[in-house]
């Protein structure tokens, strides 16, 4: 069972309002842009960092392409 659904950020109440009928609601909906620097510390100072790896989450594949013009030849 998934945990409870916080929306926080400027588009909170956009989403909140787009809910769907059929689905739990959000337990809070928050217009904060930033998080309070204080419990961002807190929760790192909290953390284990052994099980706590760092993964990237990409939500695109990479736009980057090799560059083609004024390649210079290999020596």
């Amino acid at each position: 069972m998934a945990s409870p659904t916080r929306l926080v950020g400027n588009a909170a109440a956009l989403i909140e309002a787009r809910w769907p009928d059929n689905e739990r609601r959000p337990l809070s909906v928050s217009d904060v842009r930033a998080p309070d620097i204080v419990w961002v510390a807190r929760l790192g100072a909290a953390a284990d960092p052994d099980p706590a790896s760092v993964k990237p989450l990409y939500l695109r594949g990479a736009d980057a392409r090799p560059q083609t013009a004024g390649v210079l030849p290999r020596q």
